[in-house]
């Protein structure tokens, strides 16, 4: 059987471990605890979202200027839902953690409840599925 050994740094010491590379689900496993091990958001993606989420919120978001959207909460949470998931969907960080498309993610998520309000709103580009996907 061949096996795989992986050099890995880990708390300022190497460890060596041995993994079948037949056994996929062993890897996956292995690197899922090295790779993802203590993984939170950074301090700039909680900073986007709590704005994103106070805007919304407060029914002041400027994308949504004349659109009484705060009376969604309550009465139709699944449309809120939506706007959220296409923020979360849409938005990106680089290797770092920094957010590097905020304003082009709440305005797709602002976009989407525009377009729920005013029929003739056209969103460009089209919303692909993995926007509107909810995880």
């Amino acid at each position: 059987m061949l096996v795989l050994s992986i050099l890995t740094f880990n708390e300022s010491e190497y460890t060596k471990v041995s993994i079948n590379p037949l056994n996929a689900r062993e890897l996956f496993l292995y690197f899922s605890k090295v790779l993802f091990k203590g993984m939170k958001l950074s301090n700039s993606f909680k900073g986007s979202l709590r704005t994103f989420t106070y805007f919304m919120a407060s029914g002041t978001h400027s994308m949504l200027k004349g659109i009484n959207y705060v009376e969604l909460y309550g009465n139709e949470p699944s449309e809120i839902e939506r706007v959220f998931a296409i923020y979360t969907n849409v938005i990106e960080l680089d290797g770092n953690g920094i957010v590097i498309n905020d304003e082009y993610a709440q305005k797709r998520a602002t976009d989407y409840l525009h377009s729920y309000y005013d029929s003739t709103f056209i969103v460009q580009p089209e919303f692909e599925d993995w926007e509107i996907e909810l995880h």
